[in-house]
Protein backbone atom coordinates (compact mmCIF):
# COMPACT_ATOMS: atom_id res chain seq x y z
CA UNK A 1 0.00 0.00 0.00
CA UNK A 2 1.24 3.47 -0.86
CA UNK A 3 2.21 6.01 1.74
CA UNK A 4 3.55 9.54 1.96
CA UNK A 5 7.20 10.48 2.20
CA UNK A 6 7.82 13.64 4.21
CA UNK A 7 10.83 15.70 5.26
CA UNK A 8 10.73 18.79 7.50
CA UNK A 9 13.58 21.30 7.44
CA UNK A 10 13.63 24.24 9.86
CA UNK A 11 14.22 27.61 8.23
CA UNK A 12 15.95 29.73 10.84
CA UNK A 13 16.01 32.82 8.59
CA UNK A 14 12.22 33.15 8.84
CA UNK A 15 12.50 33.22 12.59
CA UNK A 16 9.46 32.78 14.75
CA UNK A 17 6.11 34.01 13.48
CA UNK A 18 3.27 34.13 15.95
CA UNK A 19 5.37 32.00 18.32
CA UNK A 20 5.81 29.22 15.75
CA UNK A 21 8.88 27.88 13.95
CA UNK A 22 8.90 27.87 10.14
CA UNK A 23 9.62 24.55 8.45
CA UNK A 24 10.06 23.72 4.80
CA UNK A 25 7.76 20.70 4.41
CA UNK A 26 8.68 18.37 1.55
CA UNK A 27 5.98 15.84 0.66
CA UNK A 28 5.70 13.09 -1.93
CA UNK A 29 2.36 11.32 -2.10
CA UNK A 30 -0.12 9.51 -4.27
CA UNK A 31 -2.43 11.81 -6.18
CA UNK A 32 -5.39 11.44 -8.48
CA UNK A 33 -5.41 9.52 -11.75
CA UNK A 34 -2.20 7.58 -11.17
CA UNK A 35 0.16 10.46 -10.43
CA UNK A 36 2.74 10.88 -7.70
CA UNK A 37 3.12 14.47 -6.52
CA UNK A 38 6.17 16.02 -4.87
CA UNK A 39 5.40 19.34 -3.22
CA UNK A 40 7.17 21.87 -1.04
CA UNK A 41 5.59 24.37 1.31
CA UNK A 42 6.08 26.30 4.50
CA UNK A 43 4.37 25.12 7.65
CA UNK A 44 4.54 26.83 11.03
CA UNK A 45 4.97 24.45 13.99
CA UNK A 46 4.47 25.27 17.64
CA UNK A 47 2.53 24.30 20.73
CA UNK A 48 1.76 20.89 19.26
CA UNK A 49 0.04 22.33 16.18
CA UNK A 50 0.78 23.06 12.54
CA UNK A 51 -0.57 26.16 10.88
CA UNK A 52 -0.47 27.65 7.42
CA UNK A 53 -2.61 29.93 5.31
CA UNK A 54 -4.24 28.03 2.47
CA UNK A 55 -3.47 30.62 -0.19
CA UNK A 56 -1.07 32.84 1.72
CA UNK A 57 2.00 30.74 2.48
CA UNK A 58 4.69 29.45 0.14
CA UNK A 59 3.56 26.32 -1.73
CA UNK A 60 5.06 24.74 -4.84
CA UNK A 61 4.43 21.67 -6.96
CA UNK A 62 7.94 20.39 -7.66
CA UNK A 63 7.15 17.27 -9.71
CA UNK A 64 4.11 15.35 -10.89
CA UNK A 65 4.94 11.98 -12.42
CA UNK A 66 2.72 9.33 -13.95
CA UNK A 67 3.72 6.28 -12.00
CA UNK A 68 2.18 3.51 -9.96
CA UNK A 69 2.00 4.78 -6.39
CA UNK A 70 3.87 2.06 -4.57
CA UNK A 71 5.85 2.70 -1.42
CA UNK A 72 9.06 2.16 -3.39
CA UNK A 73 8.14 4.55 -6.20
CA UNK A 74 7.08 7.26 -3.74
CA UNK A 75 10.30 6.89 -1.75
CA UNK A 76 12.46 6.90 -4.91
CA UNK A 77 10.78 10.02 -6.28
CA UNK A 78 11.09 11.80 -2.92
CA UNK A 79 14.84 11.10 -2.69
CA UNK A 80 15.54 11.92 -6.34
CA UNK A 81 13.55 15.19 -6.37
CA UNK A 82 14.61 16.65 -3.02
CA UNK A 83 18.37 16.71 -3.51
CA UNK A 84 20.48 19.04 -1.35
CA UNK A 85 20.69 21.47 -4.29
CA UNK A 86 16.89 21.44 -4.76
CA UNK A 87 16.31 21.95 -1.03
CA UNK A 88 18.61 25.00 -1.00
CA UNK A 89 16.84 26.37 -4.08
CA UNK A 90 13.42 25.89 -2.43
CA UNK A 91 14.65 27.58 0.78
CA UNK A 92 15.84 30.58 -1.23
CA UNK A 93 12.55 30.74 -3.13
CA UNK A 94 10.55 30.59 0.13
CA UNK A 95 12.67 33.32 1.74
CA UNK A 96 12.16 35.53 -1.32
CA UNK A 97 8.40 34.84 -1.16
CA UNK A 98 8.21 36.02 2.47
CA UNK A 99 10.46 39.04 1.84
CA UNK A 100 8.02 40.17 -0.87
CA UNK A 101 5.07 39.42 1.39
CA UNK A 102 6.60 41.43 4.28
CA UNK A 103 7.25 44.40 1.96
CA UNK A 104 3.65 44.30 0.74
CA UNK A 105 2.32 44.17 4.30
CA UNK A 106 4.54 47.13 5.26
CA UNK A 107 3.42 49.13 2.20
CA UNK A 108 -0.24 48.39 2.98
CA UNK A 109 0.29 49.48 6.59
CA UNK A 110 1.96 52.71 5.49
CA UNK A 111 -0.86 53.44 3.01
CA UNK A 112 -3.42 52.82 5.75
CA UNK A 113 -1.60 55.18 8.12
CA UNK A 114 -1.39 57.86 5.40
CA UNK A 115 -5.14 57.57 4.67
CA UNK A 116 -5.90 57.72 8.37
CA UNK A 117 -3.73 60.83 8.83
CA UNK A 118 -5.31 62.51 5.79
CA UNK A 119 -8.82 61.79 7.07
CA UNK A 120 -8.15 63.43 10.44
Amino acid sequence: MAHEAQTLIAIQQLGHRAGKIANLALHTRKGAEGYIYSTAGIEFHGNGSISYMLHGDFQKLVLRSKSRATRGNIDRQHVSVFTPHMVESLKAEALHFYEKQDKKIEADREAYEARKAWAS
